[in-house]
């Protein structure tokens, strides 16, 4: 059977959200949150075919795989994990690590139903940034189970997820026990990721405290366009974001947007380049905002200069569980 949005609300009865599809029965169960009212809280949708979707929608849709077994050990080739597991997991999980239900959270669904991505955000208690747990997941084979915790993560429905470190459970034998190791893994567990976005959550209200003039900011603008990316010849920040950039820090600036922003310091820099990262194509995302963030460590490290700052290279390294 094939189902897709426009046939989901026939067949919610057969599997309904809040079903116990938790991994840890002996969590409080944590409350679903509403979508995010901002658009800029979304997933993005660039390039892909898939719509946004609700918890009930996402929890509604029917695999059109099987469960394959092996011949001779009766493990599982291929183990069909409903969405509810993944995303109550992590919220029952990330909720009872924070002590409080999350703010927000948003799905995406592609057209079929059988590929999923998400974010749930709960609140950091850093004024303007959120923790966020992003995820996704497929019926069809074609993405694990993959979920990541961090500030400002982000993931788009054609394939980019971002966070701290991806955790990446494949659709075999003992699926779901695997899963519930990750989620409690000493090492790259949800404790110790939300110990990880935590810093970073300091580490960018820290920037406060290093001033930034409008001359300084634009000389900033100016170095990131000149440098390049290790050895290839493409630009840190394109004449398309930096214009963007500069838009942002005057508006913040002038009243008009967001007076957080505005403060003239490294932190309302900071703010205006990550924003106009929001124009980057999800295939450079990931390696714009490492650039950004790499500059703006530089320049705090240096109290506000931009001299001496060193050559910035970009390598992934994904945990594959």
């Amino acid at each position: 059977m094939r189902t897709n949005l426009a046939t989901t609300t026939a067949i919610r009865s057969l599997i309904t959200p809040q079903a116990d599809y938790r991994v840890n029965p002996a969590l409080r169960r944590a409350n679903p949150a509403p979508p995010p009212v901002h658009a800029s809280k979304t997933l993005c949708l660039v390039g892909s075919s898939a719509k946004h979707a609700t918890y009930e929608e996402v929890c509604a849709v029917i695999p059109t795989r099987e469960n394959t077994y092996h011949e001779k050990t009766g493990n599982s080739v291929y183990k069909v994990v409903e969405y509810a597991t993944p995303i109550d997991g992590l919220r029952d999980h990330v909720s009872d690590a924070l002590g409080s239900d999350p703010v927000y959270e948003t799905f995406a669904l592609s057209k079929d139903g059988q590929q999923m991505y998400g974010r749930i955000a709960w609140d950091s208690g850093v004024m303007g940034a959120m923790i966020e747990v992003v995820f996704r997941s497929s019926y069809n084979g074609t993405i694990c189970v993959e979920w990541g915790i961090g500030q400002g993560t982000f993931i788009c429905a054609n394939g980019m997820i971002s966070a701290d470190q991806i955790m990446k459970i494949k659709h075999t034998h003992n699926v779901i026990e695997r899963f519930t190791e990750s989620l409690t893994d000493s090492t790259y567990g949800v404790t110790e990721r939300i110990e990880q976005a935590r810093k970073r959550l300091d580490w960018v209200d820290g920037l406060r405290e290093i001033p930034m003039s409008d001359d300084l900011f634009n000389a900033f603008v100016g170095v990131l366009q000149g440098r390049t990316v290790g050895t290839s010849q493409k630009a840190m920040l394109t004449p398309h974001r930096a214009s963007a950039a500069r838009k942002y820090w005057g508006a913040c600036h002038a009243g008009q947007l967001h007076d957080d922003h505005g403060q003239r310091n490294l932190y309302s820099g900071y703010q205006a380049l990550t924003g106009a990262n929001h124009l980057s194509t999800p295939r450079n995302f990931l390696q714009d905002g490492a650039g950004v963030d790499f500059m703006v460590e530089a320049v705090e490290a240096s109290g506000g200069s931009l001299t001496g700052i060193p050559a910035f290279s970009f390598d992934i390294t994904e945990y594959d569980a």
